[in-house]
């Protein structure tokens, strides 16, 4: 007798062993059911997968490491489950649930839930390959025939880099996040040598969701933060001591005169 595990959404890929990702598909309008090479199904209910969705649509624009922990834990769920039927044909029915509660959402921003949901789906004016666009890379793929990404993609995001996809290249794209950009840090320019990556293109999001995309410039024709401009002023300069030395030896004299001319009226 074949064993069946019924188990949520959340937790059923942790039951499926590596090893065992090729399956057969069975479904109806309540259970999702898999059937690995053992012979064992496992199943989660459609309507938590739909229910985890509906929540998760709600914080669409958040970055995923912003999320509530509930959040998190509903969104890992969808990602584990994903992973998991990425190469059947389920992957597309279950694209069509997503796609259903995302496509909504407005302006897609890379990084966020809803890039991470429907990125590859959205079609703007970005150069290149889908899947080297920040809003697609390291999302769920909308046609798994789209092929990869062979260029590093990157979000700037808190001064900080962080990848959207595990690529090594000497060229690397990358989502500035914050309009007010104007330049990287000394450090952030080192991080990226520190990946061999040359050549860099930046992305920034405009109006309607579409993007503005610099060619490509080397790392080091780049300008880089001064310390002055990280505190808000320049440095004091060798006159400029000078000048407050003058001043307080001006004022030392003018204390001393007052000083002198007190005591000789003290004395007549």
């Amino acid at each position: 007798m074949k064993k069946r595990s019924y188990i949520s959404g959340e937790k059923f890929v942790s039951a499926m062993k590596k090893e065992e990702k090729k399956f057969t598909y069975k479904g109806d309008i309540d259970i999702i059911s898999f059937q690995d090479k053992s012979g064992s199904f496992i199943e989660f209910e459609k309507k938590d997968f739909e229910n985890d969705l509906q929540e998760l649509s709600e914080y669409s624009n958040y970055f995923t490491k912003n999320l509530p922990e509930n959040m998190k834990l509903k969104f890992n769920g969808i990602v584990r489950i994903m992973s998991v039927v990425y190469d059947s044909k389920i992957y597309s029915e279950l694209m069509d649930i997503i796609k259903s509660f995302f496509n909504s959402q407005g302006v897609i921003v890379p990084g966020t839930v809803g890039s991470f949901f429907v990125g590859c789906s959205v079609k703007d004016n970005f150069k290149g390959s889908i899947t080297c666009n920040p809003k697609c890379a390291g999302s769920l793929k909308n046609d798994l025939n789209d092929g990869s990404c062979d260029i590093q993609v990157l979000i700037y995001l808190e001064s900080q880099f962080k990848k959207l996809n595990h690529v090594k290249s000497q060229r690397a794209l990358i989502y500035i996040e914050n309009p007010e950009f104007t330049k990287f840090t000394a450090q952030n320019i080192q991080e990226l040598k520190n990946e061999d990556i040359l050549f860099i293109s930046l992305i920034f999001m405009e109006d309607e969701g579409y993007t503005r995309q610099d060619d490509f410039k080397s790392v080091d024709s780049f300008e880089v933060i001064q310390p002055e401009e990280t505190t808000g002023g320049t440095p004091p300069s060798e006159s400029d001591y000078t000048e407050t030395w003058v001043i307080i030896l001006g004022l030392l004299i003018v204390f001393l005169i007052f000083a002198i001319f007190a005591y000789l009226l003290c004395k007549g």
